[in-house]
């Protein structure tokens, strides 16, 4: 019930919101264009609420791919554009309070412009910064020294394939993958949008991902979004990608050191999310020692876990442990407000030299909007010794 109450208080709130903003721009298009643009402008702007709620809302529904498109980015664009207006609305409050606005209509106005210009310039760039891919590296001396040569470990987060443009991003993925030499790939979670479904053309990316090359193997992890009811096909789907999926399990490479793969602590579906979702259905997240003891272990021990909020749970008995979840917060500023959350939202962690290794990847690619500004969409890489 609580739940239900701070949805339907936040959709009207963000309605009220949109109404405003679009009043606002009514005016502006009265004034400078015909009174038939103008309301041509409010059908078009009343129109696009419909598909952005869904964006909003958490649920996904088997949408049509135009409609879910149309959703994304007019999200992004509208959380700029609500931003720079609430700003507009506080800056020509604060003029009118002190007396260095006596015009108010002609403030607003020109405000308004402003507001679009900016909106435009922010939401342009967001757009085509999250289509490129950078690459990070990392080099970590293991607290157990790794026997013999070093080894490469590469790793992404949340592909999120069925969301917007992450099928069009995948093959330069893995050909950005590949191009590192890796020993060990790594998918940190998160690599399906909540519902398999989604995914426009499943085979293609299962082949796209079969040709990931690395010495030792492809190992992934489950995230909060591999979840629900399409969680057998998501499985059954990356077992056809030739990826070693670890469900709370370990492996022991080349008898060098120990992959330890963790299930997300919240999958959608469970702990009181709002979904109609099946979590991981039978499987549940266990206590590391329930998956290995590694007590007295005298191999390196690595962990996939895609939540750096687990990060708490890990004493010397781990050398690095591998995440990803926070996207930075994927735009400006919520790239701070990560900040503040998490111990570390992106990026190299060690509390002390005793103390595990964690690195945190902004992921490779974006969610419910396909757009980044302040932040990257990455592929890591860590040379561990």
């Amino acid at each position: 019930m609580g739940l239900t109450v701070i949805m339907l208080t936040t959709i009207a709130m963000h309605f009220f919101i949109y109404f405003c903003i679009g009043k606002r721009f009514y005016e502006i298009f009265a004034v400078y264009f015909s009174s038939a643009v103008a309301k041509i402008f409010a059908a078009v702007y009343g129109l696009l609420f419909i598909p952005m709620l869904f964006a909003f809302m958490p649920i996904h529904l088997r949408l049509n791919y135009i409609f879910l498109t149309i959703g994304a980015y007019w999200l992004g664009v509208y959380f700029y554009l609500s931003s720079f207006f609430i700003l507009s609305v506080a800056i020509i409050a604060l003029g009118k309070a002190f007396g260095l606005i006596s015009n108010v209509k002609k403030a607003r106005l020109h405000t308004g412009i402003v507001v679009a210009a900016l909106t435009v310039a922010v939401s342009s760039y967001g757009f085509f910064n999250a289509t490129r891919i950078v690459f990070v590296e990392y080099e970590v001396q293991l607290n157990r020294p790794l026997a013999g040569e070093p080894i490469n470990i590469v790793f992404i987060g949340d592909l999120h394939l069925g969301s917007v443009r992450s099928e069009r991003q995948l093959t330069r993925i893995v050909d950005g993958i590949n191009s590192l030499e890796p020993d060990i790939v790594a998918l940190v979670g998160d690599i399906f949008n909540d519902d398999f479904y989604l995914i426009r053309n499943p085979d293609r990316a299962e082949m796209l991902l079969r040709e990931i090359s690395a010495t030792y193997g492809v190992f992934a992890c489950l995230g909060n979004h591999d979840a629900g009811p399409t969680l057998g096909s998501m499985i059954a789907s990356l077992e056809r990608s030739n990826i070693t999926l670890l469900k709370d399990e370990y492996v022991i490479i080349d008898e060098r050191l120990i992959l330890i793969g963790r299930l997300d602590p919240i999958p959608f579906g469970e702990f009181g999310h709002p979904i109609p979702f099946s979590g991981f259905d039978n499987l549940r997240r266990r206590e590391l020692a329930d998956i290995k003891n590694l007590e007295g272990n005298r191999l390196p021990v690595i962990v996939l876990d895609h939540n750096p909020a687990s990060i708490g749970e890990y004493t010397n008995d781990v050398d690095l442990v591998l995440s990803a979840h926070t996207h930075r917060g994927q735009i400006f500023p919520a790239n701070f407000i990560t900040g503040l959350i998490y111990e570390v939202d992106h990026g190299h962690f060690q509390r002390d030299e005793d103390s595990p290794h964690f690195i945190v990847t902004q992921g490779v690619h974006t969610v419910l909007t396909p757009m980044r500004v302040g932040t990257n969409s990455e592929i890591a890489s860590v040379l561990v010794r």
